[in-house]
């Protein structure tokens, strides 16, 4: 991914953990809604000034990092947004697990109630991307469904599944930087200079 393209999305990201809208974000910063939508998509280079006062607006910082500190900054990060999850996606995360925990007591003693209730909670601790909003939002319906019946316990299986590909995804979100990015925490202390 370019660095280009890692800023756009980083900026966009920032922008709906704090619930904003890009016209918000836009009167907020002083940069046009148009240029905005542009940058969020990758679709025009950033000017500096811009991108100076669109993360002022978010609460961010630029900063030149040493290429042996990014791991560790990275790192951080990662901590930092698991800690300032949107209020929606919160909301969703709290429905999820109430849907988890009522059908663990209409299938009380299901393993895969029990895995799925398990697993939504581990999701519940991690830093989620706002992007998959809408798919936890869909599996609170299917347990919902499941709950008061309307649908067969087999997709049960469905759930379990897609809660472990979100899991996984998250847990294993470092793997998604380019392999000359990643960096060991103990190669910081090393003394190569890539």
């Amino acid at each position: 991914m370019s660095a280009v393209i890692d800023i756009s999305k980083s900026l966009k990201q920032a922008r709906e953990a704090k619930g904003l809208s890009q016209r918000t974000l836009a009167d907020l910063s002083g940069v046009p809604q148009s240029h905005i939508s542009k940058i969020e998509s990758g679709g025009v280079d950033l000017r500096i000034s811009s991108l100076v006062e669109i993360a002022r607006a978010l609460d961010m910082e630029l900063k030149l990092v040493p290429r042996k500190g990014l791991s560790a900054v990275n790192s951080i990060i990662r901590s930092t947004q698991a800690k300032a999850q949107s209020k929606s996606m919160l909301d969703v995360m709290a429905k999820l697990q109430r849907a988890a925990d009522q059908l663990n007591t209409a299938l009380a003693g299901d393993r895969d109630v029990a895995q799925v209730r398990s697993r939504i909670n581990e999701l519940s601790r991690l830093s989620l991307p706002p992007e998959i909003e809408g798919k936890l939002k869909a599996l609170a319906k299917q347990l919902q469904k499941l709950i008061t019946g309307k649908t067969e316990v087999s997709s049960l299986q469905t759930v379990l599944e897609e809660v472990n590909r979100l899991r996984n995804a998250a847990v294993h979100q470092w793997d998604s930087e380019p392999e000359g990015r990643r960096r060991s925490a103990y190669s910081l202390d090393g003394d190569d200079d890539a």
